[in-house]
Formats: C-alpha cells, structure tokens, sequence
C-alpha cells in the first residue's frame, strides 16, 4: 500500500478529474484508519482542486457539493484532536425512525 505522503496535488495534471476523484476518495478513506492533520488537510487540499476544476466549474451542483464537503474538512483540519485510533465505522443502513 502506497504511504498517504506521496500524493500531492501537484502529481496530477489539472485536466485529470477522474484522478482526482480517485485520490481524493483514498485519502478520505485512509483518514478512517488513521487520522491526522496533514492527512485532512491534504484531503482538504484536493477538495479545493476538485472544485476549482473546469469542469466542475460548469455543474453548479457539484461544485457546491465540493466546496461544502472542502468546508467540512477544512473545519476538521483546525477543531479536531487527533489520535492514532481508528475513526468508528459508519453504518450505511438508513435510521429507524
């Protein structure tokens, strides 16, 4: 498995969305192993990439979506405390109401 550290926004061309995206999910999902600030704030750093991309710069839609997950992580990067414990699964069945 390839260590977190050795992807930087600067590693992929600007047209490469579909990278983008790929990375971005794998940071995000390597955050739930093991959090840390450079890790968010890396994941945070893409998020911006993401939505400063052309092509989502024509879907309004995803580009809130991106500039509000980005909010999100940016938020995380500054109010939380970090440990080297994994992050709590998170349940994918719908509540029960």
């Amino acid at each position: 498995m390839a260590d977190h550290k050795a992807y930087s926004p600067s590693t992929f061309p600007p047209q490469g969305l579909i990278q983008l995206q790929a990375v971005t999910c794998r940071l995000m999902l390597r955050y739930t192993h093991h959090a840390s600030p450079y890790l968010a704030s890396t994941v945070a750093r893409y998020l911006r990439l993401l939505s400063e991309h052309p092509v989502v710069q024509n879907e309004p839609e995803c580009r809130a979506t991106y500039l509000h997950l980005l909010d999100d992580w940016q938020r995380l990067t500054l109010g939380r405390s970090y440990s080297h414990e994994p992050l709590a699964p998170v349940s994918m069945k719908p509540r029960q109401h």
